[in-house]
């Protein structure tokens, strides 16, 4: 209130995670949109809108990296106000992935050999890169275990200057177990790839990483 206001609210996370955005008790004439932008005011969500006039609007969006955010909201049109007041709550579940940002190859993160890590994919279309340094030619075991079960987490390796790659390795099915192992000719660094197999999921789940020789 009056027609056509906004009301903008800044949101800051330490880390990656999921935000859950609801706007509940909404009155019966507006249907409340909102959207979420960059602390420089670069867009970072398109609108989310409800179903109907005066709808819960609910939504989770992936934040891919600690900072501000700020949200954005206002009646659909901007052509109704209301005396009386909506309810808005947030909810922030940190992935707790220490790894990112390593979703390029130039970003890739070191993994020793024997060593376990754990990560996320977040959001969707998350790739991760993982950069080994490998001492003699030999045959190199790489395990993903504890993956999501609406995952299909596969990899692949790359040489160093990423000349060629060798993969993809994936797992019977969502879900399970990605195992693979690969014949490497020389010592020197490599690179792993890891992603969802069609980039068309994401969870805030970790999965485990490990590479051996």
């Amino acid at each position: 209130m009056p027609k056509g206001d906004s009301d903008w609210y800044r949101v800051d996370v330490d880390e990656q995670g999921a935000l859950d955005i609801a706007i509940t008790d909404v009155p019966e004439n507006l249907d409340i949109h909102f959207r979420l932008w960059t602390s420089d005011m670069a867009y970072y969500t398109g609108w989310h809108a409800p179903l109907a006039a005066g709808g819960e609007n609910r939504v989770v969006v992936d934040l891919v990296a600690p900072g501000s955010y700020i949200l954005e909201i206002r009646d659909g049109r901007d052509d109704q106000r209301s005396i009386d007041s909506y309810a808005l709550s947030l909810a922030f579940t940190p992935t707790r992935d220490r790894l990112e940002p390593n979703n390029s190859f130039g970003a890739a993160m070191p993994l020793k050999l024997g060593a376990t890590v754990n990560a996320t994919i977040l959001p969707k279309g998350d790739v991760d890169w993982y950069r080994l340094s490998v001492p003699r030619p030999g045959d190199l075991s790489v395990a993903i275990t504890g993956s999501a079960t609406n995952l299909d987490i596969n990899f692949r390796l790359w040489n160093a200057d990423k000349g060629y790659a060798l993969g993809w390795f994936s797992p019977l099915a969502k879900g399970g177990d990605t195992q693979g192992s690969v014949p490497l000719p020389a010592a020197g660094e490599y690179m792993i790839e890891v992603r969802d197999g069609r980039d068309d999921e994401r969870s805030i789940q970790a999965y485990s990483l490990s590479a051996s020789m």
